[in-house]
């Protein structure tokens, strides 16, 4: 019976260096079509997010008080709502495309857009990690909140 082998962290470390050489690689090779893919959902991403700064940085801000929280960017809560989405659908369609699996899927097949190849697809996979997404962002904004908080704290003690 051989004992059980045992990798050493240095050895573990090595892999870990050797995925992230090869993705780097992998994106450097195939960073225009990788570009194609991902630019309507991030052009859907920043359109959002553009939207959310007009409302709250117009004069006057149409934006209640309730939803302005300067833990995101732009400063509201919303802005882990409106951009997840359009973040999710980007991740997964580059990840299709890395792994060759249906990447055609999403291709808007109308007339006018053909040539451009745009994608747009929400399913139920890209809604669901569009909410881990959200939630991730809005835990952010908590934890920026409570470290602003206990700065203060500390700050006013001294």
């Amino acid at each position: 019976m051989e004992p059980a082998r045992h990798d050493s962290p240095k050895l573990r470390r090595l892999r870990v260096f050797n995925v992230v050489i090869t993705a780097l690689v992998y994106c450097a090779q195939n960073a225009g079509r990788l570009f194609v893919v991902a630019f309507f959902p991030c052009f859907l991403e920043a359109a959002s997010r553009l939207a959310l700064e007009w409302l709250i940085y117009r004069d006057p801000s149409d934006m209640p008080a309730l939803l302005v929280s300067h833990d995101f960017n732009p400063p509201t809560w919303l802005s882990a709502f409106a951009t997840a989405p359009w973040i999710a659908m980007a991740w997964a369609f580059v990840l299709r495309d890395m792994t060759d699996q249906d990447t055609y899927r999403g291709l808007i097949t109308a007339r006018i857009v053909r040539r451009a190849r745009l994608r747009f697809e929400l399913n139920r996979t890209i809604l669901l990690a569009a909410a881990i997404l959200a939630a991730d962002s809005l835990f952010a904004g908590l934890i920026k909140r409570v470290d602003r908080e206990i700065l203060y704290a500390v700050a006013s003690s001294y």
